[in-house]
């Protein structure tokens, strides 16, 4: 008797220990939401291990990328809501698998991006699963980033990018960057080296924000670097999504966009790279080191205060709203908030409303 209970029990805790390691296994191949009512893309996912293991993957990054953005409410979550807009009506035009999957590595590719210095390893190994080719372009961005200058930082760089750089077509900057070793010397240099990666990578190279407010010279890797629709490879940042989303100061410079004139020719590639590079500089409080611009001028052109005659409470409101994060978000006594708000304003309406 003794063992036929012995028996019963066994099969029982064995049959339990079976039913717990199953919904163990169905909660880990779910995704991210509930099936129990899908819409038409939310079933297509459900129906695939591969899409749902993905959208639990992208739940996690961002996630990460959420308690990463600054304080206050940043970008991130209306970026999202866009990509799941998009990802809806993809699936309504081509629900394929294979097709969806490739937008979900788009995204969490992105959102490792943003977490490249909070959570360095999980961001890399993400980044080697969904671009390969750019795994080692990412460590020597934390390394240039987050060592200091000198041999070590040179050396560490100069291997990581090695790989890259001997494939990589450079006929443009070949007098200035020749080698590897010269791509590692320094800030320009660098950018330079990134610049060509860009322009040589199907996919958009984005560097975090976090490497302008690092350093805030880096942001030179943002601007164009040889005119016309070649520009249209500059590298971008993440900073609209990372930082708070300002949405006064968004509005202002979006109206300033759609009311000039697009120009016809190339240059508006270049146009485009500047004025994103200056948004990116506004929100990074780096400024002051881009090169195509003049950041000791503050006065206004003829096109930028007739702008702002036609639009002032715009004008004063998006003021307000950067002088009031400038204080709190870099410290900033209000005089010298207001001072530098009152610039990034200028050379930002400056460069989107000449329409020469």
């Amino acid at each position: 008797m003794k063992t036929g209970f012995s028996l019963v029990a066994y099969f029982i805790k064995l049959a339990l220990l079976m039913s717990g390691l199953m919904l163990a296994f169905q909660a880990s191949a779910a995704p991210s939401f509930s099936c129990a009512h899908p819409s038409a893309i939310e079933k297509v996912i459900c129906q695939s291990q591969t899409l749902s293991a993905k959208d639990r993957l992208m739940a996690h990054f961002f996630d990460l990328a959420k308690k990463n953005a600054t304080a206050g409410p940043s970008g991130l979550i209306t970026a999202q809501r866009q990509w799941l807009k998009n990802l809806t009506k993809m699936c309504l035009t081509d629900p394929q698998e294979k097709r969806i999957e490739g937008y979900y590595d788009q995204r969490l590719f992105e959102l490792a991006v943003m977490v490249l210095y909070t959570h360095h390893g999980e961001a890399i190994k993400q980044i080697r699963k969904t671009n390969p080719e750019l795994v080692n372009i990412y460590e020597a961005i934390y390394q240039f980033t987050s060592l200091p200058a000198g041999s070590t930082r040179h050396n560490k760089v100069t291997e990581l990018i090695r790989p890259a750089f001997e494939v990589t077509d450079n006929h443009i900057f070949e007098d200035k960057i020749p080698d590897a070793e010269s791509a590692a010397e320094n800030t320009n240099n660098f950018g330079m080296f990134l610049w060509l990666i860009a322009e040589n990578n199907p996919e958009s190279l984005i560097i975090p924000c976090e490497a302008f407010l690092r350093h805030p010279q880096n942001i030179v890797w943002l601007e164009p670097l040889a005119g016309g629709a070649i520009d249209s490879r500059t590298p971008i940042s993440d900073c609209e999504q990372t930082q708070p989303t300002l949405p006064l100061f968004k509005q202002f410079i979006h109206l300033a966009e759609d009311a000039t004139p697009v120009s016809t020719g190339t240059i508006r590639f270049t146009i485009y790279a500047i004025t994103r590079a200056e948004i990116s500089a506004t929100l990074s409080h780096s400024m002051k080191f881009l090169k195509s611009i003049q950041y000791g001028k503050n006065s206004l052109s003829d096109d930028a205060q007739q702008f702002i005659k036609q639009h002032t409470e715009g004008y004063q409101n998006s003021l307000i709203e950067l002088t009031h994060y400038y204080q709190h978000a870099f410290n900033m006594p209000a005089d010298t908030a207001n001072s530098e708000a009152r610039r990034s304003i200028t050379i930002l309406l400056n460069n989107i409303t000449d329409d020469e």
